[in-house]
Protein backbone atom coordinates (compact mmCIF):
# COMPACT_ATOMS: atom_id res chain seq x y z
CA UNK A 1 0.00 0.00 0.00
CA UNK A 2 1.29 3.46 -0.90
CA UNK A 3 -0.83 5.48 1.52
CA UNK A 4 -3.00 7.10 -1.12
CA UNK A 5 -6.60 7.01 -2.32
CA UNK A 6 -7.86 8.08 -5.73
CA UNK A 7 -11.05 9.03 -7.56
CA UNK A 8 -11.32 8.55 -11.30
CA UNK A 9 -13.52 8.99 -14.32
CA UNK A 10 -12.77 7.56 -17.74
CA UNK A 11 -10.65 10.62 -18.51
CA UNK A 12 -9.33 12.04 -15.25
CA UNK A 13 -7.99 10.93 -11.87
CA UNK A 14 -6.85 12.69 -8.73
CA UNK A 15 -4.93 11.16 -5.82
CA UNK A 16 -4.67 12.16 -2.17
CA UNK A 17 -2.52 11.02 0.75
CA UNK A 18 -4.43 9.03 3.35
CA UNK A 19 -5.37 11.33 6.22
CA UNK A 20 -4.87 14.51 4.16
CA UNK A 21 -7.70 17.00 4.74
CA UNK A 22 -9.94 16.88 1.67
CA UNK A 23 -13.29 18.62 1.18
CA UNK A 24 -15.84 16.71 -0.92
CA UNK A 25 -19.00 18.47 -2.10
CA UNK A 26 -21.98 16.21 -2.78
CA UNK A 27 -24.63 18.01 -4.83
CA UNK A 28 -28.22 16.81 -5.21
CA UNK A 29 -30.27 19.15 -7.40
CA UNK A 30 -33.98 18.34 -7.64
CA UNK A 31 -35.67 18.58 -11.05
CA UNK A 32 -37.33 21.95 -11.75
CA UNK A 33 -36.81 23.69 -15.11
CA UNK A 34 -33.96 21.23 -15.71
CA UNK A 35 -33.81 17.49 -15.08
CA UNK A 36 -31.79 17.75 -11.85
CA UNK A 37 -28.55 15.91 -11.19
CA UNK A 38 -26.22 14.39 -8.65
CA UNK A 39 -22.53 15.33 -8.53
CA UNK A 40 -19.36 14.97 -6.52
CA UNK A 41 -16.74 17.73 -6.58
CA UNK A 42 -13.29 17.13 -5.14
CA UNK A 43 -10.61 19.81 -5.62
CA UNK A 44 -11.24 20.45 -9.33
CA UNK A 45 -12.39 16.90 -10.15
CA UNK A 46 -16.12 16.49 -10.82
CA UNK A 47 -18.41 13.63 -11.74
CA UNK A 48 -22.10 14.00 -12.70
CA UNK A 49 -25.01 11.56 -12.85
CA UNK A 50 -28.78 11.73 -13.03
CA UNK A 51 -30.80 13.09 -10.13
CA UNK A 52 -30.93 10.70 -7.19
CA UNK A 53 -27.98 8.62 -8.39
CA UNK A 54 -27.41 5.70 -6.06
CA UNK A 55 -23.77 5.43 -7.22
CA UNK A 56 -23.04 9.07 -6.32
CA UNK A 57 -24.77 8.70 -2.93
CA UNK A 58 -22.80 5.53 -2.12
CA UNK A 59 -19.52 7.11 -3.26
CA UNK A 60 -20.15 10.17 -1.06
CA UNK A 61 -20.86 7.92 1.92
CA UNK A 62 -17.74 5.84 1.29
CA UNK A 63 -15.54 8.93 0.86
CA UNK A 64 -16.89 10.30 4.15
CA UNK A 65 -15.49 7.26 5.93
CA UNK A 66 -11.90 8.06 4.83
CA UNK A 67 -9.61 9.68 7.39
CA UNK A 68 -9.30 13.43 6.75
CA UNK A 69 -12.22 13.59 4.29
CA UNK A 70 -15.25 15.74 5.03
CA UNK A 71 -18.35 15.62 2.86
CA UNK A 72 -20.53 18.70 2.55
CA UNK A 73 -23.96 18.10 1.01
CA UNK A 74 -25.66 20.79 -1.04
CA UNK A 75 -29.10 20.73 -2.56
CA UNK A 76 -31.71 22.81 -4.27
CA UNK A 77 -33.59 22.90 -7.54
CA UNK A 78 -32.26 22.79 -11.11
CA UNK A 79 -33.66 26.16 -12.25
Amino acid sequence: MHGIWCVSTRHDSVAFKLGQPVQVTWIELQPAKGPGYSALEIEGWTVYAGHGSRAVREAAQMLGSFSGVSVKQQGGYDC
